[in-house]
């Protein structure tokens, strides 16, 4: 933990700091010596190197740290995560969010670990944040007597909330529905005997599964009908986005990816039970892993471009805010393809690198990296914004 240092200098130079960062375009892993987590308000952060970068950097001593930057307003701090034992190491994401009585319910995964002692073992913890009472709520992540898991969780239009469970072998239900008089999950066992895979939930609230090497499946909760329908060519599936119209693309590829030419990119029409494989056009042929299909129905892979409904293509001149010196592991700099995370009410795509986060207006083309934590961001039906960063959850009402 930082500690201030005599005459009360830390926060003078905590202050200059940013304003280097901020204002000087001072590239970020130039400051050193450990500074302590900052704010940079309204305000974007710059990129490592504007303009050139060494092809071979000179491999860091391991003194060099960069600056944690907290999100800036309009992000505001809701809560702060459970308290952990001294010294561990944990991940969180958020799950879902659902209005409940009119206040958001923030569902979250956290897993920890303490170097060195358990073996390592890390611990999975199940939380509830309900905004109403600023409270936490412990859930425990197995279903009943079971050896069945809560895994990606699924709002329903009707507010139910779905896992997609994680089973530990075959013919288990894949599916479970949250039980609001109890507080637990109930296993669908109309679910049971589905093959585990990418899933995927439509505006009809059926569920569709798209397993490795395997068909695609259909899963409708209301009448337990489970359907099989056509087999996929490729491997592994590596993502999938459902489109306006009801149809789903599926991004499938080898087990060992190199470029986008190990890659398929397929369109699935749900009606017809029919496949059509799409040509990518983009050059150099740099893998993306996650598609997003926007309000107006244009389909994104990463930050690489999209795909018109017509079917025109589009390439997106790449920022260099996501060229990254990955100081931890001595790695030199890589200029990454982000993942995209979502597209927010008000037409902005989201996407998280090894750098943070950072989000794109499309209609006026600008980029805008807004913190180095890294988190997923979700959405919630009030049109509120949530992410986890330096163990506290962060709201952005997008109404203001």
């Amino acid at each position: 933990m930082y500690k201030k240092r005599a005459h009360n200098l830390a926060p003078i130079l905590i202050a200059y700091m940013v304003l280097l960062v901020a204002c000087n375009n001072i590239p970020l892993h130039q400051l050193l010596s450990s500074p302590p987590t900052e704010t940079i308000v309204n305000s974007c952060i710059p990129p490592i190197t504007p303009f050139a970068f060494s092809v071979k950097p000179v491999v860091p001593t391991g003194q060099e740290k960069r600056v944690a930057i907290l999100p800036p307003e309009p992000w505001q701090v809701e809560a702060q995560l459970p308290a952990l034992a001294n010294g561990a190491l944990q991940t969180s994401r958020i799950l879902s969010v659902r209005t409940k009585n009119g206040y958001s319910e923030v569902w979250i995964r956290r897993q920890w670990t303490l170097i060195g002692e358990y073996n390592n073992q890390a611990t999975e913890e199940l939380w509830i944040y309900q905004a109403d009472t600023k409270k936490w709520v412990s859930m425990p992540e197995q279903i009943g007597n079971t050896d069945i898991r809560i895994g990606e969780l699924f709002l329903a239009k009707d507010g139910s909330l779905w896992s997609h469970n994680y089973i530990s072998k075959s013919g288990e239900p894949l599916f479970s529905i949250y039980n609001e008089r109890t507080n637990r999950f109930d296993l669908a066992v109309g679910s049971k005997g589905i093959p585990d895979g990418k899933v995927v939930l439509d505006q009809n609230d059926v569920f569709w599964i798209i397993p490795h090497q395997d068909s695609i499946y259909s899963y409708d909760p209301s009448t337990n009908i489970i359907k099989q329908g056509i087999t996929l060519p490729g491997l592994a599936v590596y993502g999938t986005a459902l489109g306006p119209d009801g149809t789903i693309y599926i991004l499938k590829g080898s087990s060992y990816l190199q470029t986008s030419n190990d890659e398929e990119l397929l369109h699935f029409y749900p009606q017809t039970d029919k496949v059509d494989e799409i040509g990518v056009p983009f050059q150099p042929p740099l893998i993306f892993l996650n598609l997003l299909v926007d309000h107006s129905g244009r389909l994104w892979l990463d930050d690489r471009g999209w795909m018109e409904p017509g079917g025109a293509w589009y390439e997106v001149v790449r920022s260099p805010i996501f060229i990254t010196n990955n100081l931890e592991s001595g790695s030199g700099y890589q200029w990454e393809t982000p993942s995209i995370l979502l597209e927010s009410s008000d037409g902005r795509l989201w996407f998280q690198s090894n750098n943070g986060l950072a989000w794109l207006d499309p209609q006026k083309g600008e980029w805008c990296w807004f913190t180095t934590y890294k988190s997923n961001i979700v959405e919630d039906q009030q049109h509120n914004l949530w992410m986890i960063a330096d163990n506290k959850l962060y709201e952005y009402s997008l109404n203001q």
